[in-house]
């Protein structure tokens, strides 16, 4: 047969792009090179296929099988397409079938099917071979799909994130022609993409006269350069537009495959620059005119501006001064210390140094002169303005006037009034206590300030115009009111006296101040109180039970309105159980709203809210008080506990009315309350007892002691019980039994009382006590025949247990002897020369006479039992050995009804040893197994389990037999009881074998229980003390 492989393997070789000598072997016999060329085609890197001209797979190389997931022997004689999906499996069959006509070598891609159901793209070099077969040559696309598919995402994200850039975008091509441009272009320069592809940049935004500054903006980017660059473009109606401009070449796998570029609007920016200029400008000619020397100062201290007033003071020229002179050159000692320290202070927080000064000022010339500085910091800047007053000739006055000033100040100083003197609306004298009224530590420091300084705007315009007229003479009243400023910022309120003084020719005034801030705000507390005081006490009117829940619901959404300060704008809402109520007899919409809920038991039933309807420019963003919001609270926990009261009541109301014994309330031994089924009890209405003494419907002798108890109640508050007579309305005497208690009726000393009827329970007592009395009679006489009887009965219950032993004893020596003679003539050796009938008759008849001694046994252990003869000889006993030799002498009895003993020893021990009697323990144990025989069905185990539970050694035994009926099993262990069921039959014996057993056990210190399902089976077990 032609084996084609050889052959193939070289022509798939001569089509890869290998050279001839890479496997062509001269001189080497056909099998050897046909077995080089196919290890080479196995350890190839590529899945190689071969097939035969029926394009049955002929070989396989492990790369093959490894991608398709199987084995060799799975692929060898299936067709090639039978690997592929179904979708490209008529296409390899159909260019399979062309390339073996044709000849030509065919490269297409598929999708292979694993042995697992993966799909596996893959791309095929197809050779056909010359007898008529095809290599296939599989080249794994997976990685390559991948890579495919994260570029189509990336070109993806890309496109969204041209698209919705916010600035104008657009790529060119290396001659400057355009290609693509984003929505934002298109709203900068209103050209749509249509409309601008394929042209020249410079020919569509860039205006005429930067045409030459676009051609080299674009010829820089095209040779590899990054701009960034400000200029003006065109838009397509022909308006200018600044624009700033960034670009740069797109470089992709390190070519250059075009150039991006991106506009930005600065029109804006170009604005606000211009506007700045401008104002600078107006700046610097303000600046120059003041008629104050005036220098800005750079953090570094340097001087960076002056003006000509200070070139006058200093005697230096601009030039000498910008950029040259720091301004603590112009101080010396402590004053250039103390001028460097506020420096720094003053730029680290603007308000830490004080804004004016006095100095002692260096010129050109060294002379010193005195001047006032007035420093301020340039928002948003480390720099500073200052400026210099020249106060030398002041400064020789004030030297002057210094020694009576002091005089003057030390008199002063100690009043307790603030004393102060404006020169129009300058502050240039203060005692003590003015500073300390307004936070300064000296009055130096109050000095110089402006009305304005210490107080509020209103204040101070109203101050201003007072002054004003003061000083031209008008008649002004001399005390007002006013809001002071402290040096903290805080508000102050006092009382100002002002006067109006004359010095010389000059006209000043003279201010008392005091400090009134402590009474205005206890007067203001005063007042807030009252006014919640007066809230809640309406508040409270309104929770009063008798009025109706809506009624006081709807009074306190008006009364609690007068809490806030805008009473006109003032609005409350209250919803309760989904129900709103309103202050207004409309709804409306709160403008600002606080909200409290109502919790009733834990649980929200609704809420309060209060604020305002509408906004008034007075109002802040917070325009509640916290004692608002405090006494909002209050109101709803007033309400709150109101309608729990109310739900209380309303519950209670109903358990009184329906409630079926008497209820009454006593205040000064009057009827004060008295429910339904009181009235009905004494055949009255509610009006004709309300008010009534009390001893006018109780009477009798137990009303005497009653009233006794009652003092006593009333003193001690403990219960009290009577049992006196009733008066109905009709006249009619009823029993009644009452218990009564101290309690406080609306603040005094009350009595709550339950009674009831006990007319027909009298009588029935009565009749009761007869009864009783007859009963007791005939019961005394019955006990003592009883007495007679059970005497006659332990009589004869003696002679028969006497007479039971007797004849147990009697019976006992025949049936030893019978046994004994029946033993010898049943041994195996005698019966071997018997006729089988006669060995039948003798086995049943030992077998009978062995049952017999058994009930024998049983009866003298039931006598002994019963007389308290019976003795135990208690030794130490191995129960797995002893169970073991019962299973062992029952194994006869177990080979007839074809039922087999498993014995599970579960303590693990072979030697598990308690202290009983061994023979009864025997007993106990055989007993139990017969029965479990007896009543199991064939072919079935029975189980015996012995296990060890703390101190208790427990011994399970199940069968599965016929069961014992759950009415049965109570009596089971009582004497003559046998277990009898419909589906067995009688299985003899007298029904003393489980009582024994009983006795025995609870004789060792142990229990012994059953548990038994009819038809499934009975377990018994039986519990010994270890020790």
């Amino acid at each position: 047969m032609k084996k084609p492989f050889f052959a193939s393997t070289q022509k798939i070789f001569s089509k890869l792009p290998l050279k001839q000598e890479d496997f062509e072997v001269p001189s080497v016999n056909q099998k050897d090179l046909e077995h080089k060329c196919r290890m080479l085609v196995q350890y190839m890197d590529q899945p190689v296929i071969v097939t035969d001209k029926n394009e049955r797979t002929i070989y396989a190389n492990p790369r093959l099988c490894q991608l398709l997931e199987c084995t060799l022997s799975e692929i060898l004689g299936k067709k090639s397409y039978d690997f592929c999906t179904k979708d490209t499996s008529k296409m390899v069959r159909y260019v399979t079938s062309t390339d073996r006509k044709s000849g030509v070598i065919s490269s297409y891609e598929v999708s292979l099917l694993s042995k697992t159901k993966k799909k596996i793209p893959v791309r095929v070099h197809g050779i056909p071979l010359d007898d008529g077969g095809t290599v296939g040559i599989f080249y794994d696309l997976r990685q390559l799909k991948e890579k495919e598919q994260q570029a189509e995402m990336q070109k993806m994200y890309f496109e969204q994130l041209f698209a919705n850039d916010s600035e104008g975008i657009i790529v060119l091509d290396d001659q400057d022609h355009i290609l693509n441009i984003n929505p934002a272009f298109t709203d900068l320069f209103g050209f749509a993409l249509k409309e601008i592809r394929g042209k020249i940049l410079n020919d569509t935004i860039v205006p005429n006269h930067l045409k030459n500054e676009g051609a080299y903006l674009t010829s820089s980017m095209a040779a590899g350069n990054r701009i960034d660059y400000e200029s003006v473009r065109q838009h397509k109606n022909g308006t200018l537009i600044p624009v700033s401009i960034v670009g740069a070449p797109i470089i992709i796998s390190g070519k250059k495959a075009g150039i991006y570029v991106i506009y930005r609007n600065i029109t804006k920016r170009r604005k606000s620059e211009e506007a700045l200029r401008q104002s600078e400008k107006e700046y610097r000619s303000i600046f120059e005119n003041t008629g104050t020397a005036t220098i800005i100062i750079e953090e570094t201290t340097v001087i960076s501006l002056a003006n000509s007033e200070f070139e006058k003071l200093s005697g230096y020229t601009k030039a000498e001064i910008e950029e040259k002179k720091r301004w603590t050159d112009f101080f010396v000692g402590e004053d250039a210390k103390k001028m460097m320290h506020y420096h720094k202070m003053r730029r680290v927080d603007p308000d830490a140094a004080p804004r004016n000064y006095e100095s002692c000022f260096i010129n050109k010339n060294g002379e010193k002169r005195n001047v006032y500085l007035t420093v301020g910091m340039i928002p948003g800047t480390k720099r500073s303005v200052t400026s210099f007053l020249d106060v030398t000739s002041h400064k020789k006055a004030e030297n002057a006037l210094h020694s009576s000033e002091e005089k003057y100040r030390c008199m002063i100083d100690q009043s307790v009034v603030g004393i102060g003197i404006f020169d129009k609306t300058k502050l240039f004298f203060s005692n003590q206590k003015l500073a300390t009224i307004f936070g300064y530590n000296k009055p130096e420091e109050v000095i110089g300030l402006d009305v304005k300084d210490i107080l509020t705007p209103e204040s101070y315009c109203h101050a201003k115009k007072t002054a004003l007229a003061r000083m031209m003479g008008k008649s002004i009243p001399e005390k007002e009111e006013c809001v002071g400023i402290k040096k903290n910022g805080e508000h102050i309120h006092i009382q100002i006296h002002a006067e109006r003084l004359v010095i010389g020719d000059k006209k000043y005034v003279h201010v008392f101040v005091t400090d009134n801030t402590e009474k205005k705000k206890a007067e203001r507390d005063l007042k807030e109180r009252m006014n919640e005081l007066r809230v809640l006490y309406n508040v409270s009117s309104h929770t009063l039970i008798r009025i109706p829940l809506k009624q006081v619901l709807q009074n306190i959404t008006r009364d609690i309105l007068p809490t806030l300060r805008f009473t006109e704008l003032a609005y409350a809402e209250i919803e309760l159980d989904d129900q709103r109520y309103h202050s207004a007899s409309k709804t409306k919409t709160f403008a600002y709203k606080m909200r409290e809920p109502i919790i009733i038991d834990n649980k929200k039933r609704g809420f309060i809210d209060l604020g305002y309807f509408k906004r008034l420019s007075e109002m802040n963003e917070q325009p509640f008080l916290n004692e608002d919001r405090l006494l909002l609270k209050d109101v709803a926990n007033t309400l709150s506990q109101h309608i729990r009261s109310r739900e209380i009541y309303g519950r209670f109301d109903k358990l009184l009315n329906k409630i079926n014994m008497g209820i009454f309330i006593l205040e000064s031994n009057v009827f004060r309350y008295v429910n339904p089924h009181f009235c009905n009890l004494f055949k009255l209405k509610e009006d004709q007892i309300i008010g009534k003494k009390y001893h006018d419907l109780v009477m009798g002798c137990p009303l005497l002691v009653f009233k006794k108890t009652t003092c006593r109640c009333l003193v001690n508050g403990t219960r009290t019980h009577c049992m006196p007579k009733g008066k109905c309305g009709n006249g009619n005497l009823i029993d009644l039994e009452i218990i009564v208690q101290k309690i406080d009726y609306h603040g005094k000393e009350g009595i709550l009382g339950v009674l009831q009827d006990i007319t027909e329970i009298r009588h029935t007592e009565d009749k009761i006590q007869r009864f009783n009395e007859e009963l007791k009679m005939a019961i005394t006489e019955k006990t003592f025949d009883l007495e007679e009887a059970n005497k006659r009965l332990r009589s004869l219950n003696e002679l028969k247990d006497e007479f039971i032993a007797v004849t147990s004893h009697e019976l006992r020596s025949p049936l030893t002897t019978i046994r004994g003679y029946l033993s010898f003539l049943t041994d195996e050796e005698h019966l071997k020369t018997m006729p089988e009938q006669d060995q039948q008759y003798l086995i049943r008849a030992y077998n009978n006479v062995d049952v017999l001694n058994n009930l024998v046994n049983n009866i003298l252990d039931v006598s002994r039992l019963e007389s308290g003869r019976f003795q135990l000889k208690k030794t130490s006993v191995n129960l797995v050995t002893l169970i073991k030799n019962i299973i062992d002498n029952l194994a006869i009895h177990l080979r007839s009804g074809k039922l087999r003993i498993i014995f599970n020893n579960k303590t693990q021990q072979k030697q598990f040893t308690i202290h009983v009697d061994n023979v009864r323990i025997h007993q106990v144990l055989m007993n139990v197994l017969e029965n479990a025989i007896k009543y199991s069905k064939s072919n079935k185990d029975i189980v015996v389990d012995l296990e060890k539970d703390g101190k208790k050694a427990l011994i399970r035994i199940t069968n599965h037999g016929v069961g014992i009926p759950r009415s049965q099993i109570k009596y089971i262990f009582d004497k003559f009881i046998q277990g009898k069921n419909a589906t067995t039959r009688y299985k003899g014996g007298a029904g003393l074998g489980l009582f024994i057993v009983k006795r025995i056990v609870e004789l060792h210190g142990g229990k012994i229980s059953v548990q038994s399902h009819p038809k499934k089976g009975t377990v018994f077990t039986i519990q010994f003390p270890i020790s």
